[in-house]
């Protein structure tokens, strides 16, 4: 489950890959420490802007799912596109993660509405 495994997961946007390999490594660290069989991930992908993981129960226990959940946490501010951190969600159209620059040039939408905790709506969010 070294980083290199990545091209399996072609579901996992580009601004996540190093989140990804981060959470592999800390994984493979974590099993390897404790002589316990590397952890299968039977998917990695991106849903409703977050990184999500699915493990074989048999790799489940307590410390691989805290390993996990905090590095899906991460992704919820991690821009989906191009990785730079403190994104924010969007809520129009699609629910990712998103830096201004991609909010602008990727997703091209108005830089007037980047405002608030999230995106899309051009209301500030306090």
């Amino acid at each position: 489950m070294i980083p290199e495994m990545l091209e399996d997961y072609p579901e996992v946007p580009a601004g996540w890959h190093e989140l990804f390999n981060s959470m592999c490594k800390e994984l493979f660290e974590y099993t390897k420490a404790n002589s316990l069989p590397e952890v299968k991930i039977i998917e990695a992908k991106e849903k409703y802007g977050e990184l999500r993981i699915y493990v074989g129960e048999e790799f489940s226990d307590e410390a691989t799912d805290a390993i996990i959940r905090k590095w899906c946490e991460k992704s919820k501010s991690v821009c989906c596109f191009c990785g730079a951190a403190n994104a924010r969600t969007t809520k129009s159209g699609q629910i990712v993660p998103v830096c201004r620059n991609c909010w602008e040039k990727k997703l091209r939408r108005n830089p007037d509405a980047y405002v608030g905790e999230t995106v899309g709506t051009g209301k500030q969010i306090n």
